[in-house]
């Protein structure tokens, strides 16, 4: 499966967002990630045209995915083993493990969940995850046309540790075009 192991570069905009970045930096630390503060001078190196306040945060082993060969890979692999893939299928109800859908009643032995915005309702619904809730948001990115060396690694501001947001960032896909936010052509920190 193609990989882009591209890296990714967390920028500041202001000194206020330095306390967050290095809380970002012990975050990943305590989940085993390679992450670590640069100095501007140091992510220049990285990424010629990123521009950030003071520090940058690296996350060097970032990359990027195909998420549909993938899902196509584990299809056809998981196929050949008896696993039963049903897409558009709305959930409805079980009783056990006999589930109800839009497309007919399924037994199995294992019940994998993969509903996306509505996985927290049918978790409920088996007693799992009752404390929690999915808060679903949509990004809107645009295809960056300009020249393709112009982003060397995804490129991210700090984000607020209060929202479960990413703000305006520019990644770059496993064929190595960029896609970016509809606000702006500028690599530079902030909410821009």
């Amino acid at each position: 499966l193609p990989l882009n192991c591209c890296g990714k570069l967390v920028v500041t905009a202001n000194e206020q967002e330095i306390e967050q970045l290095y809380e970002l930096e012990r975050r990943g630390q305590q989940n085993g990630v390679n992450v670590k503060i640069l100095t501007a001078q140091e992510a220049e190196h990285i990424d010629p045209n990123v521009q950030t306040y003071r520090y940058a945060l690296h996350s060097p082993n970032t990359a990027s995915v195909d998420p549909i060969a993938i899902c196509q890979t584990l299809k056809t692999e998981l196929g050949t083993q008896g696993v039963e893939i049903l897409f558009n299928s709305a959930y409805r109800f079980h009783e056990g493990n006999l589930i109800h859908t839009s497309q007919g009643r399924f037994q199995g032995e294992k019940i994998l969940n993969c509903a996306g915005l509505y996985a927290d309702k049918i978790a409920h619904d088996f007693g799992f995850g009752l404390d929690f809730t999915i808060l679903p948001f949509k990004g809107l990115y645009l295809g960056y046309t300009k020249d393709a060396s112009v982003v060397k690694t995804h490129l991210y501001p700090v984000p607020n540790l209060k929202y479960p947001f990413l703000g305006v960032h520019y990644t770059k896909t496993v064929s190595g075009n960029r896609r970016r936010p509809s606000r702006g052509d500028r690599l530079v920190a902030g909410r821009g």
